[in-house]
């Protein structure tokens, strides 16, 4: 899958350097539902989840990933759910 294509860019690709360097991969949320979530990455489309991290560090329902958000995902190999560790900052919001 095309990450330029769903809309990946030079503001995305700033935010994203810092975890570049800790294996971590881009991807940008499709669907979501009750607390699962259907991502495209460049390894294709995947189900996925937020790390246990990620959901103790969370205090408000505005910091968990929502549609169309770029979010930095590890653990995508095999077929297990890929783990969501960071939401990159929003450009925009409704």
């Amino acid at each position: 899958m095309d990450l330029i294509t769903l809309g990946w860019d030079d503001y995305f690709a700033r935010h994203f350097d810092s975890y570049r360097t800790d294996g971590l991969t881009p991807a940008r949320v499709a669907q979501e539902h009750k607390g699962m979530y259907t991502i495209w990455a460049a390894c294709g489309e995947r189900r996925a989840r937020v790390s246990g991290r990620f959901l103790h560090q969370a205090t408000t329902r505005a910091e968990y990933p929502s549609v169309g958000d770029w979010v930095v995902i590890g653990n995508y190999r095999g077929d297990g759910d890929a783990i969501i560790q960071a939401v990159l900052p929003r450009r925009s919001c409704f």
